[in-house]
């Protein structure tokens, strides 16, 4: 008999297991509308970093609360672009544009292009936001950064109503 329940619970167990919701799934219980670019940040703004250098993506960024954003940004480029180290830092600001503190959002370590998530209004808060690029590598080689974008999604719960 207790060999008859332990593989029926252990039968529960591997059934559960194998399908179960995928766990970002399981914690929105939505599907994503998805609202564009919210803003376009061309290769006019920066140009390169060399080395242990940084530069500013965007100030002074205002997000809306409903929305979640991903940085995504394209190809990088030039003679360092095989051994890139970047650091995404996010300083968050208040309304006054003062700085509140600064997070360490993701770091760029390859060349190809890739997308970043930017946990606003989650451990980012404050009224605004400027994202920084922190070169940390001494290598002597030149990346040139080409276009970045913010876009923006939201989790929409879909409730259908059966007449």
């Amino acid at each position: 008999m207790k060999k008859l329940i332990l593989s029926a619970l252990l039968s529960f167990f591997v059934v559960g297991v194998a399908y179960a919701a995928a766990p970002t799934y399981g914690t929105t219980d939505a599907t994503y509308e998805y609202g564009g670019i919210a803003t376009t940040i061309s290769s006019g703004t920066f140009d390169t970093l060399a080395g242990v250098d940084s530069t500013t993506l965007i100030s002074n960024f205002v997000w809306e609360p409903d929305w979640q954003y991903i940085l995504v940004r394209d190809a990088i480029t030039g003679t360092g672009s095989d051994s890139v180290a970047i650091q995404v830092r996010a300083d968050c600001l208040n309304s006054s544009g003062n700085l509140l503190y600064s997070v360490l959002v993701d770091s760029l370590t390859a060349s190809a292009g890739e997308a970043i998530f930017l946990p606003l209004s989650g451990t980012l808060f404050g009224s605004k936001l400027r994202i920084k690029l922190i070169g940390y590598t001494g290598n002597g080689g030149q990346v040139i950064l080409n276009k970045f974008y913010i876009f923006k999604r939201r989790p929409l719960s879909v409730v259908k109503q059966y007449r």
